[in-house]
């Protein structure tokens, strides 16, 4: 196929993405205790665009038995097909950022068929040389260079805790958890505010055909990451469950 019937093809499939999505609601969405391993990096720069993060891994966890010929999980790399925005498409699912990434939404869209039914998915920004940057409670909870933050959907600083809502079409709900809180290169621990993957749960329900989610979640840039990967989600899973 030559480069232009790609891009057509991805084309269409934005389109029809943008164009069948539903009615906006109102969703609930819970915040889990962070988790997983501490991660080092050099430095950090507070400006990340969705473009500026190509690389990341965003991996989709289908139900068991509703992929509908999709891998499961599906992991797909965030890609840069204009500055500054940043997108992945997987078989039946979009996700895209279209600017820097604290006064831009993330979007996900669900395609306008199939019989899939998504159960969680997990951003990964280390590959894209990027990290999560959640609102912290001031100087004592703010990595040096990392800014103010944005909690998903503007939700509690570090050490907060409740709920709070997002917009979205569907009949679910949202559990969110930051997963491997990051430090500076010779700080004695990570301050909270930073992490290197978020994971989104669809609760009561399950992401599938025409759902869409709109939402902020800060981002900072990386320089010099090192350290070990979490821990699988299988093995821990019941204590947050």
């Amino acid at each position: 196929m030559c480069n232009c019937q790609r891009l057509m093809g991805a084309l269409v499939t934005v389109a029809a993405l943008l164009c069948t999505s539903p009615a906006l609601a109102v969703l609930n969405v819970n915040y889990l205790p962070d988790a997983g391993a501490t991660m080092t990096v050099q430095n950090i720069d507070p400006i990340r665009t969705g473009c500026d993060m190509a690389g990341a891994t965003v991996t989709v966890h289908y139900v068991p038995g509703l992929e509908d010929g999709a891998p499961n999980p599906e992991t797909v790399n965030l890609t840069c097909p204009s500055p500054p925005i940043g997108r992945a498409i997987g078989v039946h699912w979009m996700l895209e950022l279209p600017g820097d990434s604290d006064v831009s939404d993330w979007m996900l869209f669900g395609n306008a068929s199939g019989s899939f039914c998504i159960d969680f998915i997990e951003i990964d920004l280390f590959p894209g040389n990027a990290v999560w940057d959640k609102c912290d409670a001031g100087a004592a909870t703010n990595t040096p260079n990392s800014g103010p933050g944005i909690t998903f959907n503007n939700g509690p600083c570090v050490g907060g805790s409740g709920t709070t809502v997002v917009t979205g079409g569907g009949n679910w709900d949202v559990d969110v958890q930051y997963w491997n809180p990051v430090a500076l290169s010779g700080a004695p621990m990570p301050l909270g505010d930073v992490h290197q993957i978020v994971r989104i749960d669809f609760v009561n329900g399950c992401f599938d055909v025409n759902d869409q989610m709109t939402w902020r979640d800060d981002t900072d840039e990386t320089l010099f990451t090192t350290g070990v990967e979490r821990s699988p989600w299988s093995t821990i899973k019941s204590l947050y469950r």
